[in-house]
Parts: C-alpha cells; structure tokens; sequence
C-alpha cells in the first residue's frame, strides 16, 4: 500500500512537470510568434513614415487604461510628440497643432458610436489624415466594420486602416483597407503584402476615383462659368471654371453630374451655389465665393482668382455743342477778365489824374474804353501826347489780342474736335452724378461686411436693388449705361476685351471707385471634403502654368461664336453737322441777358437823372 502512494506521488509528479515543459514549450512559440508580428507592426510604422511623414501621433482609447500589448507599447515609446486622450475626450487638432499627424484609435471589444464621434471632431478639417483603427478582441467584426463604413462615409473620412487583434496572432497579420471611390467599402489585405513591395498602406485614392459622380452646379456669371448647346443638341460647360472642373474630372477619373436640370443661360447668384454646397446637394460648386464670408479657409477651395472688387462706371460723354460755350465762358474766365479790368483802369484813371488833374471815381468800376479793350473790341480814344497813356492803350490791345484769339481757338477746337465730360473717380462724384449704382440683393450681405460706415452714407442714395439676378448680369454684359455696376477683376477683364471693337470705351473702371483693392475668391466645397486635397493640387498646377489666363481667352471667343456678349459699337460718335439755333443756346442766353441788363441800367440812370436834375429827357 505504501508502494502504491509512493508510485501514485511519482506519477504526479512526472505528469506535472510533463504538463509544465508543455506549456512552457507553448508559450515560447507564442512568444517568437508575437515577436514576429510585432516586427510586422514595426514595419508597417516605418513604411507609413516612409510614405509621408507624420509630425505628431494622436491616440483615442475608449477605455480607462490600455491593456498591455506590444503595439502599444511601441506607439507609446515612438520618439514623436503625442497627443492622447483618455476615455470620450476630443481636441480641435487643427486650431492646435499642425496637420501633419498620424492618428490610432484603440477599441476594446465593440463599436464605440461616441469614439469615432469625438475622432471626427477633433480632426476636423484635416480629413487627408491618415487613421490606423486597433480594435482588441472584437467578436462581432462584420458589424463593427460596416458601422465604421456608415461612419466614414457620412464623415468624410477617406484615409483608414482596421486591424483586428485577436489571440490568434495570425489573424493579427491581416488588415482592413477603406477604398472611398467609387463607393466606401473594405478591401481585405495582409502585411506581408508591404514586405514584397506592391501597394501602398495610405494610397492617394483621389488620384483615381473610377468614374464616381462629381455634383456640380454652374452660377453662369460670365465668364467664369457659361453653358450652351452646340449643333448636335448637346449641353456644353465652359467658362474657366467650368474648364476648372472638366479638367479636374478628366485627370482624376470622375463624372460631372447637376443635381437637377440646368438650362443655358439661367443666371444663379454665387451664393445660392454655395448654400446648395454647404448642404450637401453639391460636391463643389462652379462659382466663386469672397474668402471674408467665411472666417477661416475650411468651405472653400485654395484660391483660384486674385482680384478686387469695384464699380464700373459709364465713361465721360460728348459734349453737345450747345454746351461748349459754358465750358469756355467759366468763372474762371470771368474772374480774369474782370481782374485785368479793373487793374488797367485803376491805372489809367491814375494817370489822367497826374497829367490832366481829373479824377472819375466811375472809371475806376466802370471803365468802357478798358473793357472793350480786354475783350479785344475797337473803342474811341482822344489824341494825346503823353507817353504814358499810349504805352497803356499799347498794353490794352496786346492784351485784347491775346484774349479774343485765345478765346476763338478755344471755341472752335472744342466746336470742330470731339470734346467728352470728366467722368466719375469717386465716390462723392457718383453720389452727385444722375447714374444710380445698381446691386444684386444678394450681394448686400457682403456689402454690409465689407464697407465702412462712412462710405455707406456716401452711397445711400444713389443705390438700387435687384432681386433679378439674370437681369442684372444681363444689363450689365450687354452694356446698359443707365446704371453703374459691380466687377471682379475677372469680370471686367472680359468687358475690357468685349470694348477693344469698340471705337470707344463705354464702361471704365477706376481705382478710386474699388470696395477692396486684394480679395482671393475660392471655389466653394462641402465641409472636410475629400475633394479639397485634390481640387486644390490642380488649381496650384493651373497657377503655375499660366491656364487660368488662356482659359479667360478660350471663354471670351466662345461668348463671341454664341452670340452671348454684344461686339456692335454702341460707343458715342462725333457726327459733323450745321450749326443749328439751339447750338447758340449761350449766345442767346448772354445777347438776351446783356439787353435785359442794359435796359435796367438805362431804365436806372433816367430815373436818377429825373430825381437828381429834375427832368427825364
């Protein structure tokens, strides 16, 4: 019995240490095993590094502590600045640090809604950072991918990883890529594909987006964006943001699609395209929107057009010839001759007091032989020896020369040569003018943005406001000088173009009348669109190799081919005709004045002479 405890003891004994080698035996393979999928986690960092840089790791957790595991602990150890959360926090990674980072969320057994949440809103307006998703012993994989999927798709976010750690390493080994184009879905892959070199971890998806359908929609503002149709029936898109957008459609494999019908020529105002985009109806809009509107750069495109904003204003007009006489008879003229008379006046009334010791105080104001010598008219004067006097009357008539054929000059080159009135350099000179400011009511929003209250007193009276924004870019694409209008720099360059077959300018645009003299307007996109990257690569390249100016000409001539700006001069013309009575309107006005005052003054001097002599003869 003894012996049978005793072998019974040493059978345990065998048993267990044969139970412990085992084990042990076990764990070190599971040990070289770990060690071997973690290198390929240590590859994969390198190979996400090597593909672009990151400055900075931000890490997500949706649990209180991180359990122990290899990857983590070489995140953690990476020689980056961090950024990590704890449980449900988020941070405005934008407004804080710079773009360039490398996002890892950890999950612990189930889809975590508010996780992901607290992910979109802290890279917000960074969506081409790139996410690793590390979800730990998750059983329910199926459905925890297609709510990520839900997830991404609705916002937006297009560069994202899923690994799936389990306790079977070689699992661990296989990896979810999210392919956004033509449609989100997954894409099933495995590390060791990176080892044998053939795709990228984090590709540019954009650069291929097999055929997904691009939602636009034209504001047809010519000529930024212009639709037409052509002999075969067909919707045309031009304009150099429709060349824009076609170029951009064509180089990364996308569809041009509206939303709804458009027909050619229907003018939208930009900012019912933009609120069309901001709402998800549009992918991007083929308008253009003011920067200012938007407080920081995350609804628009880079820039695409530098320009300024200002008025255009009817140029000067002819002066009818009816009118040249007041140009020459100024005060101006008036005062000279009055100062020259009376000057010479005094000085002659002077000498005829040293010499002949008489003095008429009426002379000196009403001098008849002086005036009419100014004027260069005859006048009746008695002989007389002394020098004096004749160097006076010599004085007299030099200057009476000089005045009446300054004056016929004068006369007949404004008569005989096309004469034009000064026409509006500033604000003041527009209030005061007849031409009233006509404005889009949708721009008085940005109006009311960007203008000093000062000059909107100055403009006040002298706007008008249209709810017809066809009409308005049609009055002012055809011309209509009953009103002055608003131009982008785009804008006004083809009007420029449009008055070269002009014989003259009907439009100006100065300086002075300019709201803002630096504005850079942008292509409006939906917030974190994927598109923004891309979009805003092209229009970088577009800059670079001068397009946007050769697309301005290609949209010019096809404005001219559809007929859809006027080249006939409508330019005011100088027409040579007989001078007729209403041309002499100032003779008449100055003959008929002139009697009127004679006949007072003679009226006046009988009256003094019957009160003063006593009679009226």
């Amino acid at each position: 019995m003894f012996y049978s405890k005793r072998y019974k003891l040493l059978h345990l004994t065998v048993l267990f240490y044969f139970i412990l080698f085992e084990v042990t035996a076990s764990n070190e393979n599971l040990i070289l095993q770990l060690k071997e999928n973690i290198q390929y986690f240590i590859d994969f960092i390198a190979s996400v590094r090597e593909e672009r840089e990151f400055q900075t790791l931000f890490m997500m957790q949706n649990f209180e502590r991180f359990p122990y595991d290899s990857r983590i602990d070489f995140l953690v150890k990476l020689e980056k600045p961090k950024i990590i959360l704890q449980k449900h926090q988020e941070v405005y990674i934008k407004s804080q640090i710079n773009s360039e980072i490398f996002a890892v969320v950890l999950v612990l057994k189930e889809y975590d809604e508010k996780l992901f949440f607290n992910l979109a809103a802290s890279i917000r307006y960074i969506r081409p950072v790139r996410v690793l998703v590390l979800a730990f012993f998750v059983k329910e994989q199926k459905k925890f991918r297609n709510s990520l999927l839900d997830f991404c798709e609705v916002n937006k976010i297009i560069n994202l990883l899923v690994n799936f750690i389990e306790t079977n390493v070689e699992r661990n080994l296989i990896y979810y890529q999210l392919t956004p184009f033509p449609w989100f879905k997954w894409s099933m892959h495995s590390f060791n594909r990176k080892k044998n070199g053939k795709t990228l971890f984090y590709a540019p998806h954009w650069l291929n987006m097999q055929g997904k359908s691009l939602y636009t929609l034209p504001d047809q503002i010519e000529p930024r964006a212009m639709v037409y149709v052509d002999r075969s029936g067909q919707q045309v898109i031009s304009g150099y943001l429709g060349k824009l957008l076609l170029q951009f459609a064509e180089m990364y494999n996308a569809t041009l699609k509206f939303p709804f019908e458009v027909n050619a020529g229907e003018v939208i105002h930009s900012l019912k395209v933009e609120n069309y985009t901001h709402s998800g109806i549009l992918d991007v809009g083929m308008s253009m929107d003011f920067t200012f509107r938007n407080a920081r750069w995350q609804g628009l495109s880079y820039p695409f057009e530098l320009t300024n904003w200002g008025i255009m204003v009817p140029c000067s007009k002819l002066v009818h010839i009816a009118d040249v006489f007041g140009l020459v008879l100024t005060w101006d003229l008036y005062l000279t001759l009055a100062t020259l008379t009376m000057v010479l006046s005094i000085i002659q009334t002077l000498f005829q007091y040293v010499i002949k010791s008489r003095l008429l105080w009426i002379d000196i104001f009403l001098n008849d032989k002086i005036l009419r010598g100014v004027l260069g008219q005859s006048f009746t004067m008695s002989y007389t020896a002394q020098v004096s006097l004749q160097l006076l009357y010599g004085v007299v008539f030099l200057i009476g020369l000089f005045n009446s054929a300054l004056y016929s000059a004068h006369l007949k080159t404004l008569i005989t040569t096309p004469t034009y009135q000064s026409h509006i350099k500033t604000f003041d000179e527009l209030r005061n003018s007849k031409t009233k400011l006509l404005f889009d009511v949708g721009d008085k929003e940005t109006l009311n943005a960007i203008l000093p209250q000062e000059l909107k007193k100055k403009l006040e009276g002298c706007m008008i406001f249209t709810n017809d924004t066809g009409a308005y870019q049609l009055n002012r694409k055809m011309l209509n000088i009953s009103y002055s209008y608003t131009v982008t720099q785009g804008i006004w360059h083809a009007i420029q173009k449009q008055q070269k077959f002009f014989l003259r300018s009907v439009f100006c645009q100065p300086e002075t009348l300019n709201f803002l003299d630096f504005m850079l307007m942008a292509l409006p996109l939906q917030e974190n669109s994927p598109y923004k990257e891309p979009l805003d690569n092209l229009i970088l390249s577009i800059h670079a190799m001068g397009l946007l100016e050769a697309w301005s000409l290609q949209t010019f001539h096809d404005m001219v081919r559809q007929h859809k700006i006027p080249l006939t001069d409508t330019s005011e013309k100088m027409i040579h005709e007989p001078l007729k009575i209403e041309d002499l309107y100032w003779i008449w006005f100055l003959l008929i004045g002139g009697l009127l005052i004679s006949f007072f003054i003679f009226i006046a001097e009988k009256v003094f002479n019957a009160v003063h002599v006593g009679s009226f003869d």
